[in-house]
């Protein structure tokens, strides 16, 4: 058996795809009034460990911003037949903020 190996970019970013999917599953769920607990499955704190985020004060509003950004998953129309490349599209903006919040707090420890 053949081993295929991720980059951790394409790891990252299927987690991401993945995450945006789970989100909007667990808002709508929110929104019909159900209890959407049991259905988180917390990919966004594994996103943020692959990173290599902390959890400070300063990586908790990053979080939450990274929450907000993730919102926009909720414009995208899941029925149609076109609904992959709106959700790539999103998947990679996040991914590039969440790279350039990495090297600015690089930048900033020097």
């Amino acid at each position: 058996m053949k081993r295929m190996l991720l980059s951790k970019k394409e790891l990252i970013t299927s987690l991401l795809r993945d995450h945006l999917v789970s989100y909007r599953l667990v808002q709508g769920l929110l929104k019909a009034g159900l209890d959407s607990n049991n259905f988180d499955l917390y990919i966004a704190e594994t996103i943020f460990q692959l990173m290599g985020f902390g959890t400070s004060e300063k990586e908790e509003k990053l979080f939450e911003e990274f929450l907000n950004w993730s919102e926009k998953v909720m414009n995208i129309d899941f029925l149609g037949e076109d609904r992959g490349e709106p959700l790539n599209d999103l998947r990679d903006e996040i991914y590039r903020k969440l790279k350039r919040e990495k090297k600015l707090r690089k930048l900033k420890k020097r």
